[in-house]
């Protein structure tokens, strides 16, 4: 009996601790370091920065000692949704390289860009550019020999003939240029030669490759996954407005191989510009197989994206954003409300509305709303004073008259006459156009965005109190009041909380109140050095959100309104070098940000994603170096191809040389003749022991010589005279 029971006592200690090495606790733990192991795997070894382990002390019973217990921080916050910026809709600055980094808003007698990869690398030759309008008329260069007048002057000296400041002037199918050269030749005994190399033209195919190759490496499904695994849900892509229903990696390269002519190409792969016809501008159209492609792989990873119409034909604001830059805005010139069915801008974005309708359920689940015009009319209140620069007119006097009456007729927030009306009756328009297409009943919304520098500041002033204080915050209080008057009038209630968001953007890098700076006041409002300064400053500024943005609304519109602010970032200057890019202030910023519009329910979009060849841009504007700076990530917003510093040499074998060898079988490269005569009035002044001899000498080359040129393959053409 006393053995039994012993082999009874020892079975049941074997089965507690079998029921004890086996509890749920157990489990717990492994899932636990499964889920440590996950995050590592995200950010490798680097990421742990991102996941630092706090240590606290628990007493357990029965314990008198206390064990230490790793417990782990509050993750990063995410923001509600990124910018895929200068994706389908370019902006210069995201293309400087490693060195040429400077202000975020390129003057217009500047430019910034020099490289589109993974084509466009900026080395010697290539064009460097201010927006995607102006790089597509770089590269698509045609020369069409009209006439060419070349004046040299020569003269002796010591025995030797210099001819120096050679010019000619010649026309090209939109735009003249002019170019010097400086030649010098030796050797007394013979008179002088002129040397000329024709230019080597660029094709339209070549020009349109380029920006496909960027459109289909920039973002792919890589992205998305990375942005998936962040907890990132949202999206926003702005667009350009020209589309195009042809697919150029099925086309391109077929078309040119049948000898098609570039105006074919032309018609098929780009837009002409309306407003600035005479000049010839043409945009380079998306193709809507390759956006249709992008939604479905939203769909795949669980994402939405905001579409935004970005650009329009004649630029709606001044600025790199713009399409268009260093040409001015004209679209609000050619705005026509009175006839609303045939307004070029209006019917645009008809017809965008009318494709997204007619998307397919895969591709249609990846859009969470669309953005009719992106800060449409911006600053256009700044340069109401300066003619120059003033390219918003008002609506005319009638339609100003019904349209005030309709916006304060039983409001309590008048609106005051201007300029600014013209833009909100467009969008007011748009609204409309919206709320009578299927989307709202298919669940998308409509995504309204304004910006505060439409209004001009005599306008603004007009809405204060007479005590008020006028400061910076006060005047974006005043600001927003008067928008969300306008978005009162314009939308309802259950719409406000349902399909219809206004979206304002903000950012610290233009405010005097809340910039920061190296080299601190005036530049900015505080100094990078000075934290208690720079945190007092976050904590004012970082407020907008629930302070002002959501405020002025609940206070106009009532509340339960869905707000957004489509972009926004952690810079704290426009100017690079001024700006504040350690790792606390970015840091802090970005914290202080998201907990406010978290606190207001403002859902917050970075801009942007990534910008690889941004330079010293990427540490403020780049999400991607943001996470790799702050430890969430292991992997830098750093290119993997040059961008305008590397410049080949002599003898250095590049891809052109490639492309030109498959298609021509030899080693050179393509030049195009224009079969016009040619008309050479050559003028050549010799000074020789104090006389003048003055002789012209007028040459007209045969069209046989010109057509025995056309179709050859060379790199210059080099015409000697003697």
């Amino acid at each position: 009996m006393i053995l039994i029971l012993g082999a009874v006592a020892v079975l049941g200690m074997i089965l507690f601790v079998w029921t004890t090495t086996t509890s749920p606790n157990n489990t717990t733990n492994v899932s636990m370091k499964d889920a440590d192991a996950s995050l590592v795997m995200l950010g490798s070894s680097h990421s742990k920065k991102g996941t630092k382990k706090s240590h606290h002390k628990h007493a357990k019973s029965g314990h008198d000692d206390d064990d230490e217990e790793e417990v782990e921080d509050e993750p990063m916050p995410m923001p509600y949704g990124v910018n895929l910026g200068s994706w389908l809709s370019l902006e210069d600055y995201f293309y400087v390289g490693n060195t040429g980094a400077v202000e975020v808003a390129t003057p217009d007698e500047n430019t910034a860009a020099v490289c589109l990869p993974p084509l466009h690398l900026g080395q010697e030759g290539a064009p460097a550019w201010q927006s995607e309008t102006d790089l597509l008329k770089r590269y698509d260069v045609k020369w069409y020999w009209c006439g060419i007048v070349v004046w040299m002057y020569v003269f002796v000296l010591d025995g030797t003939f210099v001819a120096i400041d050679l010019k000619f002037d010649f026309v090209c199918s939109y735009f003249m240029y002019q170019c010097s050269c400086l030649s010098i030749f030796s050797n007394s005994q013979h008179p002088p030669k002129i040397k000329y190399s024709m230019l080597q033209t660029t094709s339209t195919a070549k020009a349109l490759k380029v920006f496909q190759a960027h459109r289909t490496t920039f973002i792919t499904e890589h992205d998305l996954e990375r942005l998936a695994n962040l907890g990132i849900q949202h999206v926003r892509v702005p667009l350009s407005w020209c589309f195009t229903d042809h697919d150029p990696d099925l086309e391109i390269d077929h078309l040119k191989t049948n000898a098609t002519t570039d105006d074919v190409l032309l018609q098929q792969f780009t837009c002409r510009d309306p407003f600035y016809e005479d000049e010839g501008v043409v945009w380079p159209a998306i193709p809507r197989t390759l956006l249709a492609r992008f939604l479905r792989s939203c769909t795949k990873f669980g994402i939405t994206a905001s579409l935004d119409l970005h650009t329009y034909p004649g630029a709606t604001s001044p600025g790199t954003f713009s399409g268009l830059w260093p040409l001015q805005p004209r679209f609000w010139l050619h705005d026509n409300p009175a006839d609303a069915a045939a307004d070029y801008g209006r019917q645009l974005y008809r017809d965008f509305v009318a494709w997204v309708e007619h998307l397919d359920d895969e591709a249609l689940a990846g859009i969470s709303g669309i953005s009719p015009m992106n800060e449409p009319a911006h600053l256009a209140g700044v340069f109401a004073n300066v003619p120059s620069r003033n390219y918003l007119p008002p609506l005319p006097e009638g339609m100003e008259q019904l349209y005030l009456h309709d916006l304060n007729h039983h409001s309590t927030y008048q609106m005051p006459k201007g300029p600014h009306l013209r833009v909100l009756l467009w969008l007011s328009d748009a609204v409309q156009v919206f709320r009578k297409s299927k989307l709202p009943k298919l669940g998308k919304q409509l995504h309204v965005n304004l910006h505060e520098s439409v209004l001009q500041e005599k306008i603004v002033k007009s809405t204060y109190d007479k005590d008020e204080a006028k400061n910076e915050t006060q005047s974006s209080m005043a600001s927003h009041k008067l928008l969300a008057a306008w978005w009162n009038k314009t939308t309802t209630p259950s719409e406000r909380a349902d399909w219809a968001i206004l979206d304002i953007h903000h950012y610290h890098a233009w405010s005097s109140e809340c910039s920061g700076a190296t080299d601190g006041p005036p530049s900015g409002n505080y100094s990078c050095g000075d934290v208690e300064g720079r945190n007092a400053a976050l904590q004012r500024c970082t407020e907008w959100a629930p302070n002002v943005f959501r405020t002025a609304v609940d206070e106009i519109c009532g509340k339960g309104a869905k707000l957004m602010s489509g972009e926004f970032s952690t810079s704290t200057h426009h100017r690079v070098r001024h700006a504040c890019n350690d790792i606390d202030t970015l840091k802090t910023s970005y914290e202080m940000q998201l907990q406010a519009a978290k606190k207001a329910n403002v859902e917050m979009y970075y801009w942007s994603y990534k910008m690889p060849h941004g330079g010293a841009f990427r540490s403020a504007w780049s999400f991607t170096e943001l996470m790799y700076l702050l430890g969430v990530t292991d992997r830098p917003d750093a290119e993997n191809l040059g961008c305008g510093e590397h410049i080949p040499h002599a003898k250095e074998v590049t891809d052109d040389f490639f492309e030109a060898e498959q298609k021509q079988g030899g080693d050179c490269l393509s030049c195009t003749w224009v079969q016009h005569k040619l008309l050479f009035n050559i003028s050549i002044r010799r000074v020789l022991k104090r006389r003048v001899i003055t002789s012209f000498i007028s040459l007209r080359p045969s069209l046989r010589l010109i057509e025995g040129l056309v179709g050859k393959r060379c790199k210059s053409l080099h015409l000697d005279f003697t």
